[in-house]
């Protein structure tokens, strides 16, 4: 049986084109370096965030401005709850796809991003967590930022129109592939081509 496709996957098969210029202004090496380490600090966030911790020494300035703009917005929303989220299994058209959201704050479903603006694609993957989770709620962006240890929190209603546009891009890119394993601009190995 195929690995299910996950949310993300799609949305990284098809780069936005603001990330496709950068990569190519900036170079297939150093592109796929400075996004390896944005990863990475994304990844450590979201670790300390879900299990309600604090960055060490060892975290990069980074991860803790992100969590000092996290303690912000958790000071000035003051929510009642924020849950971690498990992870999702649903189909679309006899596809297995899987995700895993971040938190729920209250009753918003909510991804945070360790980013400098909130784009598209973002409002697409919480849509498709909501579809998947099955049960209707509103989705919201905690864009946390790696530099300024600022936040932006948008809260939206649901949007089916939404998750259709993600099952076009699912079917394109199951058939660009046809099979195969590579495609687009996905971030490859220091010493790939």
């Amino acid at each position: 049986m195929p690995e299910p496709i996950r949310v993300t996957q799609v949305l990284n098969y098809f780069k936005e084109q603001w990330f496709v210029d950068w990569f190519h202004d900036t170079g297939r090496r150093e592109a796929n370096r400075v996004s390896k380490e944005a990863l990475k600090i994304g990844t450590r966030v979201d670790e300390l965030i879900k299990a309600n911790s604090t960055p060490t020494t060892k975290d990069k300035a980074e991860v803790h401005s992100c969590i000092a703009a996290y303690n912000k917005w958790k000071a000035v929303y003051q929510p009642k709850s924020v849950t971690p989220c498990n992870r999702l299994f649903g189909t679309v058209d006899n596809h297995q796809i899987t995700g895993e959201p971040d938190i729920m704050v209250d009753d918003v479903l909510v991804d945070i991003k360790c980013s400098n603006k909130i784009a598209l694609s973002y409002w697409l993957q919480v849509n498709m967590y909501v579809m998947l989770r099955g049960i209707t709620t509103k989705v919201g962006i905690l864009r946390l930022d790696k530099e300024t240890a600022s936040y932006e929190y948008v809260v939206q209603d649901y949007d089916p129109e939404k998750v259709l546009v993600w099952c076009g891009l699912m079917r394109a890119m199951v058939y660009l592939k046809g099979g195969s394993e590579d495609g687009g601009l996905d971030i490859q190995e220091d010493g790939e081509n």
